[in-house]
């Protein structure tokens, strides 16, 4: 059984030149002394010197909490958050990312509010982007990071999901899952692949147990982007990667928002998701004409209309997949209801979801 304190786990690939900074801010906590935390770095498959550089940064601070380097050979962001999860010693998992820059009280708060709220699967915070340089207009109106308010006022969101920087898991509750069966279907980032979804992924497995997803206001971090990620042929890599994670967290999603469902109604809502991403392919492809190339606005709609497109191929390609992942995520819901054992606190408010 884990203990109630707060495990900090960075799950980092090739994060050498990244993790000082974030080191310096996690030093930088101020908890009281009878709050328990430990700091963990996950190595993921590294190949340059991510763990001679995380312990020559973590040895300038003088502290008592454990601190701990472990490597996990197998490359994915998945394979990684559960080597995390394994070694982690207590109930709260912060997942702070390698460049997370989190505030001064952010482990203090994160204690608070998970030893008031049992029925916390995950808990997500309030992330403020921090540019290494002046990204392009566009960004601005387009952002595929992870910050921003997660909801209007601390308690739980509506969607059933919080990003996956500076999130905190319940470890108890997914110990639950585990014990269910569940495995996850995504492999998150992979070595300089950006795939994602796993984080999504894990909120809606969690919300499908019948935990609460939170978010809350006080958790406050910097996020850092640096110089590669604001260009345009980054944010169409990102996109085309990325959207393959729709044929799990689309069904996920589902479930979470209507919880009866049979795979015939399912499938017609899927028909619905294709249709309206058709019809927002078509609306942007006929303004495009009408906008000059360089314009901050042609980027935008254009990266749009790449995004719907790419989704659009998706469902298409992978139609009988995303069905069957629908299945197993009606396999899950049925052995939690089922199971006196497993029952847990009653979910957040179902949301529309029209993707």
């Amino acid at each position: 059984m884990s203990k109630p304190g707060v495990s900090v786990v960075i799950c980092t690939y090739n994060g050498a030149s990244r993790l000082p900074e974030t080191i310096r801010h996690i030093a930088s906590q101020q908890v009281q002394e009878d709050i328990p935390w430990e700091f963990i770095i996950i190595d993921n498959a590294s190949t340059d010197n991510t763990a001679a550089v995380a312990q020559l940064e973590w040895s300038k601070y003088i502290g008592q909490q454990p601190f701990r380097i472990i490597a996990e050979p197998q490359p994915g962001l998945s394979y990684a958050r559960a080597c995390g999860f394994a070694s982690a010693q207590y109930d709260y998992i912060l997942m702070c990312d390698d460049d997370n820059w989190l505030d001064p009280h952010y482990i203090e708060t994160v204690y608070e509010v998970m030893n008031a709220h049992e029925h916390i699967g995950a808990l997500g915070g309030n992330g403020s982007l921090v540019f290494e340089e002046e990204p392009p207009a566009w960004i601005r109106s387009f952002s595929v990071y992870a910050a921003g308010r997660q909801g209007q006022q601390s308690g739980p969101v509506k969607r059933c999901t919080v990003y996956g920087a500076g999130c905190v898991i319940r470890k108890s509750a997914y110990d639950i899952l585990l014990q269910s069966g569940h495995r996850s279907l995504l492999t998150d980032r992979l070595g300089k692949e950006l795939s994602s979804g796993g984080d999504y992924e894990l909120c809606l497995a969690l919300s499908i147990a019948g935990f609460s997803i939170w978010y809350d206001e006080r958790l406050t971090f910097s996020h850092f982007i640096t110089r590669d990620r604001i260009t345009i042929e980054y944010y169409r890599k990102y996109l085309k990667e990325s959207a393959k994670c729709l044929e799990v967290l689309h069904p996920y999603k589902v479930i979470c928002d209507w919880k009866s469902q049979t795979v015939k109604i399912f499938r017609y809502r899927m028909v619905k998701s294709l249709l309206y991403l058709l019809r927002t392919y078509i609306r942007f492809m006929l303004i495009i004409p009408f906008l000059k190339k360089d314009e901050n606005r042609h980027i935008l709609v254009s990266l749009q209309a790449y995004s719907a497109r790419i989704m659009i191929s998706v469902y298409i390609r992978n139609w009988n997949t995303i069905v069957k992942n629908y299945r197993y995520g009606k396999a899950l819901q049925q052995r939690f209801t089922k199971s006196p054992g497993l029952k847990t606190a009653q979910a957040s408010s179902p949301s529309f979801f029209p993707l």
